[in-house]
């Protein structure tokens, strides 16, 4: 699954979309955002407060310890494979594949919450 070239396309593609100063990586500021949004995808009840005591904590692993760091494709796609291997029930790239794609077309057609 990890080797598949079509899903790392796809995961080159979706980092541009929060990648929101074309720097290739995500900064503090946009994975916090992003991940709040793939929260209130997998969460039926948001709380903000709690959405964002897991983005803190997930982004000191994503970002190999937080300070000044950046998530990077390898991160990116190492994190949204892991988080997939949680949802799916077969180890599949057709499972990964939709898994990821619902999660990412849900966030695109919600309505933004603030910055």
């Amino acid at each position: 699954v990890r080797a598949s070239s079509w899903l790392q396309l796809l995961l080159a593609s979706a980092l541009g979309h929060f990648d929101v100063n074309g720097d290739g990586a995500l900064d503090l500021k946009e994975y916090l955002v992003m991940s709040k949004q793939v929260y209130a995808v997998l969460h039926s009840h948001y709380e903000d407060a709690e959405a964002e005591r897991v983005a803190h904590a997930d982004w000191q692993l994503d970002s190999w310890g937080g300070s000044g760091g950046r998530v990077g494709l390898s991160q990116f796609s190492r994190m949204w494979l892991e988080l997939a291997e949680l949802w799916v029930t077969q180890v599949t790239l057709r499972e990964y594949a939709s898994f990821i794609l619902a999660v990412l077309l849900q966030i695109s057609m919600a309505p933004r919450r603030g910055p």
